[in-house]
């Protein structure tokens, strides 16, 4: 990433925050066209360190949260809430619930723009404070929606994500790219009984 940095900002100077804390994230300051700019840029899987670096950096927003990576890394939950007063914390589709409870705000999740009212439910039940309620929701969907998608997979191939179910719900958005292949219509039936069984409206 810093090779890249070095071929478009001026003069090929990049002054860095921080370079020997939390490696993976590249965070500092340059000038584009004359332009003063900060730029962010990951080098690598973004460990809590590199979290905390972004933290300290300024105008940064929000960050993800995941506490586990493709390397079989993975860390408490907890880990990354010292900077909770710096940042807002967005639970990346692990914990909605328990990130709010530390004092997070807001998640990722396939079902946010599936059918939003779900999940809007679930945000007014966290902020009153109704988080047994709050998991019940997340839980009465999510683990079903993502079985499902992976059953699917392992036994044909195809995708049952989120354009699948937008599809049955009637908002169409078209098939995934090839070569993902689309579900069949034994598939589209179990996953409109799953998708009936939520209570979410069906053409």
């Amino acid at each position: 990433i810093r090779e890249v940095i070095a071929r478009f900002v001026d003069g090929s100077c990049f002054e860095e925050f921080k370079p020997l804390f939390g490696p993976t994230m590249v965070c500092g300051w340059a000038s584009v066209h004359g332009y003063p700019v900060g730029i962010l840029g990951n080098n690598g899987a973004i460990y809590p360190d590199s979290l905390r670096k972004m933290a300290d950096f300024e105008s940064v927003v929000g960050i993800k949260w995941s506490n586990w990576y493709k390397d079989g890394n993975e860390y408490p939950y907890e880990e990354i809430f010292d900077v909770k007063d710096k940042v807002n914390i967005i639970d990346n589709t692990v914990s909605p619930i328990l990130n709010h409870k530390l004092g997070g705000h807001g998640y990722i999740q396939t079902a946010i723009h599936i059918h939003p009212p779900h999940d809007l439910k679930i945000m007014e039940l966290m902020d009153q404070g109704k988080y047994d309620e709050a998991e019940e929701l997340f839980e009465s969907v999510m683990p079903k929606l993502r079985a499902f998608r992976a059953d699917v997979k392992k036994k044909t191939g195809h995708d049952a994500g989120e354009k699948a179910v937008m599809n049955i719900m009637g908002n169409h958005v078209g098939q995934r790219r090839p070569p993902v292949n689309p579900i069949n219509s034994e598939e589209k039936a179990q996953l409109r009984s799953l998708i009936e069984s939520f209570g979410w409206p069906l053409p």
